[in-house]
């Protein structure tokens, strides 16, 4: 795989492939085409290399249309984030579900695409988030090693196919 690498102001720089860039990580936000909640997911990166998880709407069909909180955490296959989330919702006392859900990647859109377990049984279409807020976070690939860098630089990273690492 050849990578594309731009330096720029009075930069040195040799990258290795000791780092990978996280897409998942950022604030993302959708529509669910069921029932038009707007939907937030907050998808942040742990010391342990899994991920984060928090989620709101502003209707939740499991919770009788009231809000709640969706958390959970899972690891990335591939282009796929695999998570085990909980749904808390914000009645009295407050209703527990407990839910699995896929968040892929669509690399042609730009977006991210979320399929539940309940969705899929109940013939339910995905949701559809779009990146609204991100930091660059990357992640430390094991068993690499970092070269050193000398002055100010600016790296973007390309692969053949237009993808991104």
């Amino acid at each position: 795989m050849a990578t594309l690498i731009i330096t720029g102001l009075t930069s040195q720089s040799v990258l290795a492939n000791t780092e990978r860039e996280i897409p998942f990580v950022g604030l993302w936000e959708g529509i669910d085409p069921d029932d038009g909640g707007n939907q937030l997911r907050s998808i942040t990166l742990n010391e342990d290399g899994t991920l984060s998880l928090t989620g709101s709407s502003t209707y939740f069909s499991l919770c009788n249309g009231l809000r709640g909180v969706i958390n959970g955490t899972g690891e990335i296959q591939g282009i796929v984030l695999e998570t085990n989330v909980t749904l808390t919702c914000s009645n009295s006392p407050p209703s527990l579900y407990k839910v699995k859900a896929k968040y892929e990647l669509d690399r042609k859109n730009g977006t991210l695409v979320e399929r539940t377990d309940l969705r899929t049984k109940n013939n339910k279409p995905p949701i559809i988030f779009h990146l609204i807020s991100r930091s660059q976070v990357y992640k430390r690939i094991k068993g690499a090693t970092r070269f050193s860098e000398v002055g100010q630089k600016r790296v973007i990273m390309l692969r053949p196919d237009g993808g991104y690492r």
